[in-house]
């Protein structure tokens, strides 16, 4: 039996538990103790060191462990254009969506939607066949919206994966629309 447990991590800014314990305080054989340790915020890879002294009688017993995390940070940026920011009403607009990985991690599971396309969006072209989104790859994406009526901003939204992690983004481009008319007016004068 193990009395008196201590455990210490530095890097944790919460740690709870030992979940595992039958409630009496002590590490008896084949009992397990679990602790939960939270780091906030991590930035760049690290090594995080737990250490347990505990009681054995008279003895003191000490053991570690480590683990290795490694910290990523992806991140997509979506850039939506159209060659036709004025249109006249009644007529279609074209939009290209660029889907760029910015970060350092490659990216699956990449989803682009627009609410507002009647046709699209529709991947064109960037992927070298892998379907993975690869750091400072961009695919491009077209949607068209059919019949335009009025000014309006469309926005455009991709989001992907890394493991458990989702990044997402948007891009918005905006298509004043005109009305465009003519008078013509003809009166005879005599003279």
């Amino acid at each position: 039996d193990l009395s008196n447990v201590q455990l210490q991590d530095a890097l944790c800014d919460t740690l709870t538990g030992p979940a595992g314990d039958d409630g009496d305080g002590i590490l008896q054989p084949s009992e397990t103790w679990t602790y939960t340790c939270v780091v906030s915020n991590a930035q760049t890879d690290f090594i995080n060191t737990a250490l347990v002294q505990a009681q054995a009688g008279n003895n003191v017993v000490i053991d570690s462990d480590d683990a290795r995390v490694t910290v990523v940070n992806p991140t997509i940026n979506v850039t939506k254009v159209t060659d036709q920011p004025v249109a006249a009403a009644g007529t279609d607009v074209t939009f290209t969506i660029l889907v760029e990985n910015t970060g350092q991690d490659n990216l699956t599971n990449v989803q682009v939607s627009d609410p507002r396309c009647t046709v699209g969006p529709a991947y064109l072209d960037g992927d070298d066949g892998d379907f993975v989104l690869e750091p400072n790859e961009t695919w491009r994406y077209v949607c068209t919206i059919t019949n335009v009526q009025e000014d309006f901003v469309n926005t455009a939204t991709a989001q992907a994966s890394i493991g458990n992690t989702t990044v997402s983004d948007s891009g918005s481009a905006s298509v004043d629309v005109v009305n465009p008319e003519i008078d013509l007016e003809k009166t005879a004068a005599n003279k």
